[in-house]
């Protein structure tokens, strides 16, 4: 049974799916779970292991370790790494990024240099040598691209104005992340010209593998995109394909996969290719979290216990608060600016790499990696808990951050700034709200849309449909809502959370106003109903009770005028929508 790699990852999930299923009966988040089901598995049983009742009773060897084969089981988790930007690269558009240009590059350079200075300077403080400091302050830099990415995800905010923010920032920080381990494992003989050749043979196979991805790529996968397992599989290998082109040239694999999957992004099959790919990232990235868990080593952790207690100050109270002081600086209000720090405040997946390998060259000590992994433990789960409560930590703490924002918005307009006046408000313009609004404006009424897309809000302005950028959790943006005059609101974002929110504020100030909400469970849909709306849209059964009426006798003898209207309907619909691909992007990101 040992050193079987089946045998380690069938218990790494068994493990972490038993904890998941505790944290889910209490409602917790489960990137803490995964990692937590780590640290039981690697330090906790192995701490437990070498006591010396157990050892001695069950006759175990010293320093037992449960799992045998730690370095493949990181290895797969740097697969899920890979496969998660892979998916969004797929899911991306880089045109949409020309509006947060600015922030996502000066920006980011500005509070990536003030974070390493001040980890440079507080790695003095407490006697690290000048190399050691240098890694120990690039530590605090980085933030995860696998934590904050895959939450993203999962509350589909990669396209929103914060989203494109947050994602720009991260790949600015994976750059320098590239730059910075290149030259640190190179310490000894490294040399600018070296760097040069480096990044000259990055840009020549970058253009190299775009150019001939433009001519070769669409003519392989219109070939295999009749067979849903050969397009998966290709698509994988397209993957592979990049990882390795850049791994080979000095860069991770990570970057190739995320170049890979621009690339594909293009393409007609993206979404295919990101549902058939989504449950694999989610097993590897399980993997990578449980991992994290794994490599905590309580050895050494005592001796620089307040190094730890200062530098996690640093990474999740001072990195995020200099975040918020940069973006808010560029223009963007502060509810954007908060949102961006807080998804900022922990270290990454890069920073264990990094400092793992100046371990192994002999810059940093054991008692210092020890301190970053534990680190990087603490400051993803206050992220996973921060993320998932934004709005009510904004709400206690937004009256201190009116020094954010500056007199040039950004990322709202003037409508913002005076109420908002129309008999039907309708949150949320994506495929459902989309229907909604041509029928609503074929029957000559004319709503207030409110989405938090800018693409979409700058589409609807330009067809002067009135239109408002905001998330409809954030106090501020209802307040420029007249809900005392709206005789309907319809709110098609089906966010739990968002909907209990709007209810609670569109009752409280007009009891007569119709409510019509949408909700992915029934019991979602009974505590809305409990909570005031006057109906609740249930896509699944609603397009249930649909095909049963098709089916009635009465219907079923039209059912070729309904497929030619329908046709005609969707037809509409693309030619009123596609003129932008973009929004179109924005419309089908998250089904």
């Amino acid at each position: 049974m040992e050193n079987h790699v089946f045998l380690d990852i069938g218990l790494i999930i068994i493990v972490a799916t038993l904890v998941a299923i505790l944290a889910k009966r209490f409602r917790q988040p489960l990137i803490p779970a995964y990692i937590i089901a780590g640290v039981i598995i690697g330090p906790g049983i192995a701490y437990l292991a070498n006591t010396p009742f157990i050892s001695s009773l069950l006759s175990l060897p010293e320093n037992f370790n449960v799992i045998a084969n730690n370095d493949l089981i990181s290895t797969l988790s740097e697969v899920g790494i890979a496969l998660l930007l892979f998916i969004v690269g797929l899911e991306i558009n880089l045109k949409s990024f020309k509006d947060v240009g600015k922030v996502t590059t000066y920006g980011a350079l500005t509070y990536t240099s003030l974070i390493f200075g001040l980890g440079f300077i507080l790695s003095k403080i407490f006697g690290f040598g000048n190399i050691e400091s240098i890694y120990v302050a690039l530590v605090f830099v980085f933030s995860s691209t696998m934590v904050v990415v895959k939450i993203l995800s999962d509350r589909r905010e990669i396209d929103t104005l914060h989203g494109k923010i947050i994602i720009g920032f991260l790949l600015i920080e994976d750059v320098i992340a590239i730059f910075a381990l290149f030259i640190l494992t190179t310490l000894s003989a490294f040399s600018f010209s070296s760097l040069f050749i480096t990044l000259f043979v990055a840009i020549i196979v970058t253009v190299a593998v775009i150019l001939l991805s433009d001519h070769f790529l669409p003519k392989v996968f219109r070939f295999v995109a009749d067979s849903k397992d050969l397009l998966f599989l290709t698509a994988l290998g397209v993957c592979f394909l990049f990882s390795l082109v850049f791994y080979s040239i000095g860069f991770s694999i990570a970057i190739g996969s995320f170049i890979g999957g621009i690339i594909l992004g293009n393409l007609p099959y993206n979404f295919e290719i990101v549902g058939r790919i989504r449950s694999l990232r989610d097993f590897f990235s399980t993997l990578f979290f449980v991992s994290l868990g794994m490599q905590l080593e309580l050895k050494g952790v005592i001796s620089l216990l307040p190094f730890f207690l200062i530098a996690l100050i640093v990474v999740s109270i001072i990195k995020p608060f200099l975040t918020m002081c940069v973006v808010g600086f560029f223009g963007y209000r502060k509810y954007t600016a908060f949102k961006v720090g807080t998804s900022l405040s922990q270290i990454s997946e890069f920073s264990l790499i990094l400092i793992s390998q100046g371990m192994l060259l002999g810059y940093v000590s054991s008692n210092v990696f020890s301190i970053v992994v534990l680190l990087a433990i603490v400051t993803v789960i206050i992220t996973t808990y921060t993320m998932d409560h934004t709005m009510g930590i904004y709400n206690k703490v937004k009256h201190l951050l009116g020094f954010l924002e500056s007199t040039e918005r950004l990322d709202e307009t003037s409508h913002h700034y005076k109420k908002q006046s129309n008999d039907v408000i309708l949150c949320g313009c994506d495929r459902m709200g989309r229907s909604i609004l041509h029928k609503l404006i074929a029957d000559k009424t004319m709503p207030l849309v409110v989405d938090y897309n800018p693409n979409i809000i700058k589409k609807l302005q330009a067809q002067n449909i009135p239109a408002m950028y905001g998330d409809m959790t954030n106090e501020e943006i209802l307040e420029q809502i007249n809900f005392k005059k709206a005789k309907i609101l319809i709110n098609t974002v089906g966010n739990l959370d968002t909907s209990l929110t709007l209810i609670k504020s569109a009752k409280k100030l007009n009891r007569k106003l119709l409510i019509i909400d949408c909700a992915n469970r029934v019991n979602e849909a009974l505590q809305l109903y409990k909570e005031g709306a006057d109906y609740v849209i249930l896509p699944h059964f609603l397009s249930g009770d649909y095909v049963s009426f098709l089916l009635g006798k009465k219907a079923l003898g039209n059912i070729q005028l309904k497929r030619k209207n329908h046709i005609n309907e969707l037809k509409k619909h693309k030619d009123h929508f596609l003129e932008d691909k973009h929004l179109e992007d924005g419309f089908h990101l998250f089904s």
